[in-house]
């Protein structure tokens, strides 16, 4: 069975990274429990969690559905609950109009089957919410509060297919007003526009400008949307600390949520992004991902 670890990039403006080396001094993958800085050298574990704890907002990447991942979030949550700050936990899994139904479940008036109707979790994320459980428990045993960052997909959709002006109206019938996006950054753009001709087949033409064009609209407003609704949290309770869970491309590199953020005059941020990775398999460890950012290996629970 492949070996689990997760890839951590972390992007605090107290506390920045040294620039990456030209060729990483280590091996890409870790060992359960190894953290490395951005040049590949090891760091304790400690020194990475205090970092985030300096942090207003943690954005903590995953790959969906990966229950060793999740099970890492709700660990440095639970670590980061212990401090005096109020921490709140905002997911990308629900979009707003689920909140009640997650205030209901933190609270205790509902149970797990009750919240995943009201929710409507299975037409609304549709990945199995037995990998999500452990960052639901501890929201739920500790009365952290949950909060929905998502948007209605239709928005995303609108801005994809017709671009930024027909989204930011879609945003507004939808009743979740959305602020036009800050510009991308160029490495953004050019991840951007490398995913998207992932998604052609062999020796199709590069996507035409005008569908590039939107498909980085729609990612930033997606981005943005999250970035807003972050901010919104700390605009209602001043002393609190938020951690963000969602899918590691709104979190790489600091382009998608964090360059969002700091557009709304938040720079106080840690980022995180967890991938797998199997030092047996050169296909999923990559040692691509792992230049410049701060590494570390998580267990498989269980």
């Amino acid at each position: 069975m492949a070996a689990l670890a997760a890839v951590v990039a972390a992007a605090l403006a107290q506390a920045p990274l040294q620039a990456p080396s030209a060729q990483p001094a280590v091996a890409p993958c870790l060992a359960a429990g190894q953290w490395r800085d951005g040049n590949g050298q090891p760091l304790a574990g400690a020194d990475a969690l205090a970092a985030a704890a300096r942090a207003r907002i943690v954005l903590l990447g995953e790959a969906h559905a990966t229950p060793g991942i999740h099970a890492w979030q709700a660990e440095i949550a639970e670590t980061l609950a212990r401090d005096t700050r109020t921490l709140v936990i905002a997911v990308e899994w629900l979009p707003r109009s689920a909140q009640p139904a997650l205030d209901r479940f933190v609270a205790g008036i509902t149970d797990e089957a009750q919240f995943l109707a009201e929710s409507d979790w299975k037409n609304l994320w549709r990945h199995d919410f037995a990998a999500y459980r452990p960052v639901f428990a501890l929201a739920r045993e500790r009365r952290i509060p949950l909060r929905a960052l998502n948007i209605d997909r239709d928005v995303v959709r609108t801005t994809s297919r017709l671009g930024i002006d027909a989204g930011l109206a879609a945003a507004i019938a939808a009743g979740s007003p959305v602020g036009r996006p800050a510009e991308p950054t160029a490495a953004y753009r050019t991840r951007l526009e490398a995913s998207l001709a992932e998604h052609g087949k062999p020796g199709d033409p590069p996507p035409p400008p005008e569908r590039l064009a939107r498909f980085m609209a729609a990612q930033g407003m997606w981005d943005r949307a999250m970035a807003e609704a972050i901010a919104a949290i700390l605009a209602q309770q001043p002393d609190a600390r938020v951690v963000g869970m969602m899918g590691l491309g709104h979190v790489e590199g600091g382009d998608g949520v964090a360059h969002q953020l700091a557009a709304l005059g938040h720079r106080s941020v840690f980022s995180a992004i967890a991938g797998i990775a199997d030092p047996d398999d050169a296909d999923t460890c990559d040692p691509g991902i792992n230049q410049g950012h701060l590494l570390a290996g998580w267990r498989r629970p269980g």
